[in-house]
């Protein structure tokens, strides 16, 4: 392995890491975490941060399909859904209508579900034939 591919992985691994600890930061102070962050707490700024995060998600997906990465793209859209199911239940915590949270947010995160499970899922090789090792001619 590179050295170059090894700092990559850990500058990636740190960021995830730092995003990780930044979400859950918001999740259990959602108010100091968006002053803190300098959006201020208004249902603009808020909707903006909404507005950047699915972006970046969308984008994430982009770059997988555009690399040919069947299953890190699987396991990407995998995790993707974590955010309609907690958005589901950020609406149902918040007084927010059932329809709404059910209709948009569980049916987003079921979609990406069945799509990262097409996307994972590799068909048994049962039935087909082996390639044959490699065998010494006989005499």
């Amino acid at each position: 392995m590179s050295l170059r591919y090894r700092l990559g992985s850990l500058g990636a691994a740190a960021v995830a890491v730092a995003l990780i600890l930044i979400g859950v930061r918001f999740a259990l102070d959602p108010l100091t975490g968006a002053t803190s962050a300098g959006f201020g707490f208004s249902a603009v700024s808020l909707g903006e941060a909404k507005g950047v995060r699915d972006l970046g998600s969308g984008l994430v997906v982009l770059a997988l399909l555009w690399a040919g990465q069947r299953r890190a793209l699987g396991a990407a859209v995998l995790a993707f859904a974590f955010i309609p199911v907690c958005d589901a239940a950020i609406v149902l915590l918040n007084g927010g209508a059932p329809e709404i949270a059910f209709g948009i947010h569980a049916t987003s995160a079921c979609l990406l579900l069945v799509l990262a499970g097409l996307l994972l899922w590799q068909p048994s090789r049962r039935g087909a034939v082996a390639a044959p090792a490699n065998v010494a001619p006989t005499t």
